[in-house]
């Protein structure tokens, strides 16, 4: 979390000298970029509990199972997202912003991140 945090904060701050609109840019995907990331954030709460509640049983074999299972569900159901917002993120970007030069920028940020 806190080396995640540190190199945002780097980043932001090589962005904002760069350009103010770059930094806006960052923002935009940020904003796009949360859908995949609650998206995540609830395979892993979900997953935790179940392989929890298996180790509890004294079950590792399916606890491990459980974990491979969950994880398979998550990659099968953040691809279309994936796939979505890399082919349609001009559109998506415009929501947020009009500026040509932040929509550009948050393009192509979000279709490195995708």
């Amino acid at each position: 979390g806190l080396l995640f945090s540190t190199v945002y904060v780097a980043l932001g701050r090589a962005l904002s000298s760069l350009s103010p609109a770059y930094l806006a840019a960052l923002g935009v995907g940020h904003r796009i970029e949360a859908m995949a990331y609650t998206m995540c954030e609830g395979f892993a709460v979900g997953t935790a509990t179940v392989v929890g509640q298996w180790s509890g049983a004294q079950r590792p074999a399916r606890a491990r199972a459980a974990a491979g299972s969950a994880a398979r569900v998550a990659v099968l159901s953040i691809l279309p997202v994936l796939l979505l917002v890399a082919l349609c993120a001009p559109a998506a970007v415009r929501l947020f912003a009009r500026d040509t030069v932040v929509v550009t920028a948050a393009v192509s940020y979000l279709r490195i991140v995708a």
